[in-house]
């Protein structure tokens, strides 16, 4: 496993090299693109070769097909600025032939799933708007669903690859920036966060735990043997936060603005905070420190004082969801 780790932590600082030579790189525009020099794209054709890299770890033909699709369609992004409507072509279908093949889903929640995975992709790509933002998330993000989700030793081999190779992007990609994720590199990234979702939601656990709060009054389930269950997917909502924070702002500010929700604009939250002098890694930041409390409540104690915490943490959570999201938006408007 150790030298597959060292391949994929250099990685990006071979691709970084190749990208400068090939000019594979993002140019400045003067509206959304305002770096000083052109920045070389490292992140799509990082998870190529973290892809190649796992594959005597990670025997899974579709989930492979699936992250290699994805990632290429994001390349191709960065190269030619696909349409929304040709990514969304692409993605929707790409995420429903998925979860039919792998999980046998009902083909309306298969649908369904497909077009929650799309918003999950392009609600990642808004946060990846300034340098280290988007890794400050995903990279604690990926280490609490390793923590917190039963998943299997091959996806878990997987992860910690791609925590190699992003580990080293984050360097790379701090600010100032020398180099970013592109495209290609937040949806190969997403894609990943996303097959360890569906290993954990699209499981007999998930069914049981529906069927078990459906066949028992809720405070029953609350006190029972679900307590853990429950707060495992209270904690998606944690995880998710910023990212769901993220697309229903642009989305909104977007649209009062009569723009195309999918196209680039410097309409995202993180540049309005920075503008008014507060700190564009606010929600990241948040996160990073959030989820390992939430992993330590979760698994290093075992009481109904827990579940009373968590709830909490919940609870003003959500408040800060909701007054932050109104917030910026009447900032806005100024």
């Amino acid at each position: 496993m150790t030298p597959y780790i060292i391949l994929s932590f250099l990685s990006p600082f071979i691709v970084l090299s190749l990208a400068r030579k090939l000019s594979f790189v993002d140019k400045p525009d003067g509206h959304l693109k305002r770096q000083v020099v052109p920045i070389p794209y490292v992140g799509g054709f990082s998870l190529l070769l973290v892809i190649l890299i796992s594959c005597p770890l990670f025997p899974q033909p579709a989930a492979l097909a699936l992250l290699t699709l994805l990632t290429l369609i994001g390349i191709l992004d960065d190269i030619y600025q696909l349409s929304p409507q040709i990514r969304l072509l692409v993605q929707i279908p790409s995420f429903t032939l998925f979860l039919l093949y792998q999980y046998h889903l009902n083909p309306l929640i298969a649908v369904a799933a497909g077009f929650l995975s799309a918003i999950i992709v392009n609600a990642f790509n808004f946060i990846d708007i300034k340098d280290g933002l988007l890794l400050s998330y995903a990279i604690p993000l990926l280490l609490s669903f390793t923590a917190i989700f039963p998943i299997s030793l091959e996806l878990l081999n997987l992860t910690f690859l791609t925590l190699s190779a992003l580990l080293s992007i984050f360097f790379l990609n701090r600010q100032p920036a020398i180099c970013y994720m592109g495209d290609g590199g937040t949806y190969g990234l997403t894609t990943i966060v996303l097959l360890n979702l569906y290993s954990f939601v699209f499981t007999d656990s998930f069914v049981q735990l529906i069927t078990s709060i459906v066949s028992q009054p809720l405070i029953s389930a609350l006190a029972g043997d679900l307590t853990t269950s429950i707060l495992q997917y209270l904690s998606l909502l944690f995880v998710f936060s910023p990212s769901i924070f993220e697309f229903l702002f642009v989305t909104r500010t977007r649209q009062k603005l009569g723009l195309n929700i999918f196209h680039g604009s410097p309409h995202h939250s993180f540049i309005l905070l920075q503008r008014r002098r507060s700190s564009s890694a606010y929600f990241p930041s948040l996160v990073a420190g959030f989820c390992p409390s939430l992993v330590f409540v979760l698994y290093t104690f075992n009481s109904n004082r827990v579940y009373t915490l968590s709830v909490t943490y919940f609870i003003a959570f959500l408040a800060l969801f909701v007054w932050g999201y109104f917030r910026l938006i009447s900032l806005t408007e100024k």
